[in-house]
């Protein structure tokens, strides 16, 4: 059962599934159950719904039968929270999140120069955004917008490009393995490397 251990935030769905040998089993040959519903939901075809914060817990895929197998995966539930630029002075910009019901607002990334353009992974692991902090300390006032990818409270973060000053306008692709960018348009692994372009000139 993959993934055997994730997270998923309030409201937020994560859709699980049964690999065996490599090929993915048709959800419904599986009973699925959630041991704990008030924290986490399953679906009749294994896609999880994220109630309250909560966890680890645990998701059940059983088959039918006589002789039924259990599967077992466990799920954590998380805070939904909203990520945005934001600026006292219109000058410097940093990344901020918020509850979505207005509470609890606080920086996420807050370095030198510009943070913004925020993005989330479609598993709300991964943060993505343009950032001048790279440079903005000895560029002699050059600007250098660079791509990056942090963890959701901005730890662990990494710099994806190098010198293809402006990076804008981050987008995850459909696997969420890859970052599509405006740099004037190109694509790069999460890891760093293999940055293709789209276009030049």
């Amino acid at each position: 059962l993959t993934p055997a251990a994730s997270s998923v935030s309030i409201g937020g769905t994560l859709q699980m599934q049964v690999v065996q040998a490599g090929v993915p089993v048709p959800a419904c040959a599986f009973k699925w159950s959630s041991d704990a519903d008030s924290i986490a939901l399953v679906t009749v075809d294994g896609q999880v719904q994220g109630i309250a914060i909560g966890g680890p817990i645990t998701i059940k895929a059983q088959t039918y039968g006589k002789q039924p197998v259990q599967l077992r995966a466990t799920v954590t539930v998380t805070e939904s929270r909203i990520f945005y630029q934001y600026s006292s002075d219109l000058r410097s910009w940093d990344i901020w999140s918020i509850r979505p019901d207005g509470t609890d607002a606080r920086p996420v990334v807050a370095g030198l120069g510009m943070d913004a353009i925020p993005m989330l992974s479609k598993d709300r692991k991964t943060l993505a955004f343009s950032s001048e902090q790279w440079c903005a300390a000895w560029c002699a006032g050059s600007i250098s917008v660079e791509l990056y990818v942090s963890g959701l409270d901005g730890s662990n973060a990494k710099r994806l490009t190098t010198g293809m000053t402006p990076v804008y306008g981050n987008s995850f692709s459909p696997d969420g393995q890859s970052l599509v960018f405006d740099a004037r348009s190109g694509v790069v692994k999460l890891g760093g490397a293999d940055v293709t372009p789209y276009t030049t000139g």
